[in-house]
């Protein structure tokens, strides 16, 4: 009888292990269907934004899926094409290295200070008494507050790096490289060119609401080429400063539940971006001076939230603001001009709280 019983449950348990199996299969196969089904839905967004075009841009040239990682990538996207290859691939990029690196390294102390600020919640993660994460906070907290001093130097760049030992493991970059770069400038010319050089960008352009800003590079879902656009009075804003120069960058979310993460995402790009063109404008009517037309001092952003699906007409109407302030590193304002498309009928048409559902 027991043994009999003993069989039974054995049958009951192989059969409760098969229909597991099956609702993970199942499961599977639904999130293939949703991934495949979002793929299909951002080609259909990204082939109809190529449509709204502007008929003086070359949609080809258009990046998609771009990744911002050096130095080098941010050039490639807020300079107009065209421009000598020794300009684009090395005046450029060392002038914003230079900018990084000057007044006493300020891509490095950026980071330093996001990554300082992020250490009360990077030490959640990490294994270890109460009074030891109370006491490297406490080490953080005034390593930040040196570092922040108008005369802060070497001496508080290497404290606040032994101040991020406590959490390194969680750190959004090697704190490796921040102590290469506090201890060797060449090093961190090098670094700010390349691996640590959006970490910078970023880290200078705080993101409200958490609790670091710095990221080791940025995607952009599509953006147009930089155009150059004729002054109010009719010249040609490729040959004086008169002009005005338009970067119009894309975001593309599946559906209205990706409106907060677009617009944060393009306000970030937007900053970086923004502040990127204000340094390279300034520095290059300098530094190549005579070899090319100055750049416009006046830079128009535009920013393009592009939804699959799902373009609430009950949606407030302050989560669609018309524009969005941007404060750069490099002291300038930017208000960043908005608009925001649904996918319907087969088209992209602006969305608007009061547009009914298709």
């Amino acid at each position: 009888m027991a043994e009999a019983e003993a069989v039974a449950a054995q049958l009951v348990l192989q059969k409760l292990r098969n229909i597991q199996n099956d609702v993970r299969g199942i499961q599977q196969k639904q999130d293939g269907f949703v991934e495949t089904q979002g793929i299909i839905v951002e080609s259909l967004v990204g082939s109809e934004l190529r449509e709204r075009d502007p008929p003086d841009v070359d949609s080809s040239k258009a990046r998609r899926a771009f990744k911002l990682q050096s130095a080098d990538s941010v050039v490639a996207c807020v300079l107009p094409q065209g421009l000598p290859p020794r300009l684009l691939h090395e005046d450029a990029p060392a002038q914003l290295t230079a900018w990084l690196t000057e007044d006493r390294g300020r891509g490095i102390r950026a980071i330093l200070r996001s990554c300082l600020r992020a250490v009360p919640s990077l030490l959640g993660a990490v294994a270890g008494s109460a009074e030891d994460k109370a006491a490297a906070a406490t080490e953080a907290e005034v390593a930040l507050t040196e570092l922040e001093k108008a005369g802060a130097g070497q001496k508080e760049l290497r404290a606040a790096c032994d101040a991020l030992k406590c959490c390194a493991a969680r750190l959004p970059v090697s704190l490796k490289l921040l102590e290469d770069c506090v201890k060797d400038p060449k090093k961190a010319e090098e670094l700010l060119r390349g691996e640590l050089c959006i970490a910078a960008l970023t880290s200078l352009h705080p993101v409200s609401g958490t609790a670091s800003s710095t990221a080791k590079e940025l995607e952009i879902d599509r953006l147009l080429p930089l155009r150059l656009l004729p002054a109010a009075d009719g010249a040609n804003g490729t040959s004086n400063n008169g002009g005005i120069a338009l970067l119009e960058l894309q975001e593309i979310k599946l559906s209205t539940a990706g409106l907060p993460t677009g617009r944060d995402q393009a306000a970030r790009l937007g900053s970086v971006l923004g502040c990127s063109y204000g340094v390279l404008q300034e520095r290059l009517q300098h530094a190549a001076a005579g070899a090319v037309p100055p750049l416009p001092a006046k830079l128009r952003l535009q920013g393009t939230i592009a939804l699959g699906k799902d373009g609430d007409p009950n949606v407030d109407a302050a989560q669609l603001p018309p524009q969005q302030t941007l404060k750069t590193a490099d002291d300038k304002v930017h208000d960043m001009q908005m608009q925001y498309l649904v996918l319907a009928k087969g088209a992209l048409v602006p969305w608007v709280p009061s547009r009914p559902k298709q």
